[in-house]
């Protein structure tokens, strides 16, 4: 397996990847996500995404295949007078191909976050997982990761 930098050439297997973490979603939040229609994501929102300005992204490839895809930004907490003040890496996106699940691809693109992280001195390393995810919920747990908020919805009619 070999873990590299995204390039602007990997958009085709970027977008395969993001079309199943899409369907990932709809299958367990139909009321909030919806299935793209063709391009799966613009040319320009994944070179936005990779973009250094952005944070960074990093692909795992099995040979030509890509299996992994991790992509983060970096943002401070905002001022306020009871918040201290932090550098964090906000993982954006990890997706990990369905076949290629539970075999070190997600542990070693959140290795390279972290190193990442702590080489740009940030403080720590946040992530939003999905309610319906009970596999990622665990995986991140697993990687150290814990519980620090609840996003709640009310819906209305």
């Amino acid at each position: 397996m070999e873990i590299r930098p995204a390039l602007k050439s990997d958009y085709e297997v970027f977008c395969k990847l993001m079309l199943e973490l899409d369907q990932l979603y709809v299958t367990g939040q139909p009321q909030f996500f919806k299935l793209p229609v063709d391009p799966v994501r613009s040319t320009e929102l994944f070179l936005e995404e990779i973009a250094p300005s952005f944070g960074g992204a990093f692909f795992a490839f099995e040979g030509a295949t890509a299996i992994g895809f991790i992509s983060f930004y970096v943002s401070e907490t905002y001022d306020f007078p009871t918040v201290i003040k932090r550098k964090l890496l906000i993982v954006r996106n990890l997706v990990v191909a369905k076949n290629y699940k539970r075999k070190g691809v997600g542990k070693m693109l959140i290795s390279i976050i972290k190193d990442w992280a702590e080489n740009h001195k940030c403080h720590a390393v946040d992530l939003t997982v999905q309610s319906f995810n009970l596999e990622a919920l665990e995986f991140y747990k697993s990687e150290g990761f814990s519980v620090q908020a609840w996003l709640m919805t009310l819906a209305l009619s």
